[in-house]
């Protein structure tokens, strides 16, 4: 979310505290999807094994992270105030126009990719778009199952520039831009969720495919947890404060400001702290949320449910635990929830990262 693009696939191994990895076997294609108990939406299941086969590779990879950003691309123009915007597709129908704004680069490669899609399979523009995050968000480790409907009317025009957060933004102007699309705070850091899977190329351009977080390939929580440590050091140049870069804990992960100082805020700390060691919640609002914004503007009665086409992702092992990594514990924490401390985490073992097992540098491949 907000703006930042492309990743590959994560190389990291899974350690004793879980690091998670991307390249879990692949599925059987008909196990892609579930026979739907509607009927008008079987026409999704031969889009969703073209999308699973032709764009996603069944990756939780830089295309899956892409189909998320171009949810809240496309639907959080929506304003209650100014009466425009809706999840209609426009950022796909109108990309002549939409991918001209500086919010959505890195999106030209998916739109491309994805808008030969809905003539062949004869989809609306908005329908496909929001289905195919669904589908692609299948393919992460941890991830829920999210709801799908069909039956958007086509867009009728671009939506204005201007209207996606950014990660130069101040918290207060970021509230308000989400309250005007009738979101709370609340649901704001649950949308944050979405970088759990995420990386960037466009904030520092000297080290494209930077993760966000240390688990790039799955849907977990460390994200929460590593936005909450201490700033430290830059990946790559660190000249890249006006594209909204601050000091991120370590080599191997950028940070922007507008992450970094949402964990800070008193108004969405505590929620933020909350979600560390508590995935199942994280999940649930994520996909309350979710369902909010792939419906913005639209008349839910005119819409059919899908949601039984989707697979269920598969769940996070047991081994797959919160933890810090082995550099950092409770004392780098920046505490910011009044209400309660931050959890004690256990600290991710050397032994456990290839290369630092004799006291050598981490040798862990970047994305």
């Amino acid at each position: 979310m907000f703006a930042f693009s492309s990743y590959a696939v994560i190389l990291l191994s899974l350690s004793r505290l879980g690091l998670c990895s991307s390249n879990s076997p692949k599925r059987a294609p008909e196990n892609w999807g579930e026979s739907p108990s509607d009927s008008r939406c079987s026409g999704l299941l031969p889009l969703m094994q073209a999308l699973q086969q032709n764009v996603f590779n069944e990756k939780c990879g830089s295309m899956v992270h892409k189909a998320l950003r171009a949810t809240f691309h496309d639907s959080i123009a929506y304003s209650q105030s100014q009466s425009t915007g809706a999840a209609d597709g426009s950022l796909f129908a109108f990309s002549e126009v939409e991918l001209t704004y500086r919010a959505n680069g890195g999106l030209r490669e998916y739109v491309a990719t994805m808008k030969p899609y809905a003539e062949h399979y004869g989809i609306s523009s908005g329908d496909l778009l929001y289905f195919a995050a669904a589908v692609g968000l299948t393919n992460c480790v941890g991830g829920p199952r999210l709801d799908v409907f069909i039956g958007r009317p086509a867009a009728v025009g671009p939506s204005p520039d201007g209207m996606i957060p950014g990660p130069t933004q101040s918290v207060d102007a970021i509230l308000a831009r989400m309250a005007d699309a009738g979101f709370s705070a609340s649901e704001l850091v649950a949308l944050m969720a979405s970088h759990s899977v995420a990386a960037s190329d466009n904030i520092d351009p000297t080290i494209p495919e930077t993760p966000i977080d240390s688990t790039p390939g799955c849907f977990d929580s460390q994200f929460y947890i590593e936005t909450s440590l201490k700033g430290t050091t830059f990946p790559g140049t660190g000249n890249n404060a006006e594209r909204g870069e601050v000091e991120s804990p370590s080599k191997r992960q950028i940070r922007m400001k507008s992450d970094f100082e949402l964990a800070r805020d008193p108004r969405t700390s505590c929620q933020w702290q909350s979600y560390a060691t508590d995935h199942s919640r994280m999940q649930a609002d994520f996909k309350m949320a979710m369902t909010k914004l792939m419906t913005l503007g639209q008349n839910m009665g005119d819409l059919i449910n899908c949601s039984d086409v989707i697979p269920q992702p598969e769940s996070l092992k047991s081994t797959m635990k919160p933890h810090f990594s082995a550099d950092h514990s409770i004392d780098d924490v920046d505490q910011s929830c009044p209400n309660s401390p931050f959890p004690d985490l256990p600290s991710e073992s050397k032994d456990d990262i290839p290369g630092k097992q004799d006291g050598g540098s981490d040798d862990r491949q970047n994305w």
